[in-house]
């Protein structure tokens, strides 16, 4: 007696599946935990990481780390997964003891480190992790970036990259002041200010005065000739708001 074809690929299916069996009698703890039997083919297609869940490390194999609770096949694949907790060791990835993947050196799990996050990139004012660029400490040219002051699962902005005036560039308290191109922890009277080092990379909403950051307004005639740039157009005194007329021409800085 003939056996149809399409016996044939039933038998093939079921045979392929058998694996895919065993893993869940594992607990997904398989090589076969991410794999599928397509149902035209009967063959097994697999992730080309195995896609074990972890809790650290030392859960996967080989040169596989874990990477946001799954085995990658190296650290190289921290490129694909920018900012987000990882472990190469018994730490665990979500923790402040395991570390956080960049994009430097072709894909680094960081421990114990700056990290810095181009949020602004993509046009959005709050940092995504996987999607926007990380890279290892706050070096020029990153200040404005946003920054994770010491790395340990997934990236979570707590300053803002400085040149100087903070600890290893990550400023996280205060305010942000901006000169004509790079970026300081404190104020001094005639520059620009970020009220706060959280919300995203540097975005201004203030001038300094003296040492204290002012949010930006109209000025008012009784302030036209404080030498500020009070309404933050860039233009010092006569340029802010209210001012025309008060003085000839405008300053700028």
């Amino acid at each position: 007696m003939k056996i149809k074809h399409n016996t044939w690929v039933l038998v093939l299916v079921i045979l392929s599946l058998i694996p895919l069996v065993l893993a869940y009698i594992n607990n997904g703890n398989s090589e076969y935990s991410n794999c599928y039997a397509d149902i035209d083919s009967g063959e097994m297609i697999c992730d080309d990481n195995s896609g074990n869940e972890c809790v650290s490390g030392n859960d996967c194999s080989g040169d596989e780390i874990c990477i946001n609770g799954m085995c990658r096949a190296g650290e190289s694949e921290c490129v694909n997964y920018q900012g987000y907790g990882c472990s190469v060791d018994g730490n665990a990835w979500n923790d402040n003891g395991g570390g956080t993947c960049v994009s430097s050196n072709y894909g680094n799990c960081v421990y114990a480190n700056v990290i810095n996050m181009d949020c602004d990139e993509n046009g959005k004012p709050t940092c995504e992790i996987g999607i926007d660029t990380a890279n290892v400490v706050c070096q020029l040219p990153d200040t404005g970036k946003s920054c994770f002051s010491n790395s340990g699962g997934n990236f979570v902005q707590d300053g803002t990259c400085v040149a100087w005036g903070a600890t290893n560039g990550c400023d996280t308290s205060g305010h942000v002041a901006k000169g004509l191109t790079l970026h300081q922890a404190a104020c001094v009277s005639g520059l620009e200010c970020d009220s706060s080092v959280l919300g995203g990379d540097y975005l201004r909403d203030g001038y300094c005065e003296g040492s204290q950051c002012i949010l930006c307004k109209s000025n008012e005639v009784g302030y036209c000739d404080d030498g500020l740039d009070n309404d933050c157009d860039d233009l010092i005194d006569n340029g802010d708001n209210d001012c025309d007329g008060v003085k000839p021409h405008p300053i700028y800085r």
